[in-house]
């Protein structure tokens, strides 16, 4: 079997790296307090459905990546109502949220676009050299 192109390779390790970095700078202020308010059972069930993806990714499953968007766009919501809202305290994290998130969507929908071509032309490829294929007239 023919291995995947660089780019689906790519846009599979910025999708990966970017769950991965949001699931962390959501973890992050609960590290700095050494757990002491109990904001860290929130931080986890935030990260549970992001991280639930990341087993499952890989680069020849196109539909995982468009699930994974699904699920990225309400971080996106979370992070524009963080953002936008009044005291603006915490703006800051969440442009940093919209940031994130926009990336992960955006190498997602590039993923599941490669992945999708790819396993195209693998299945084109197998049709030419199937014997077994009848013939239409």
């Amino acid at each position: 079997m023919e291995t995947p192109s660089s780019s689906l390779r790519n846009a599979h390790r910025l999708a990966v790296a970017g769950v991965i970095i949001l699931v962390l700078f959501e973890f992050l202020p609960s590290v700095l307090e050494w757990f002491a308010t109990p904001r860290w059972i929130g931080a986890v069930l935030y990260g549970i459905p992001l991280l639930l993806f990341l087993p499952f990714l890989a680069p020849t499953r196109p539909k995982r990546y468009a699930w994974l968007c699904f699920v990225v766009l309400v971080y996106f919501c979370g992070g524009v109502l963080t953002a936008f809202t009044w005291p603006a305290e915490g703006s800051v994290s969440g442009m940093i949220v919209m940031a994130l998130t926009t990336e992960i969507f955006i190498a997602s929908m590039f993923a599941t676009r490669w992945s999708g071509q790819f396993m195209n032309s693998q299945f084109l490829k197998q049709e030419k050299t199937d014997p077994m294929q009848p013939t239409q007239t």
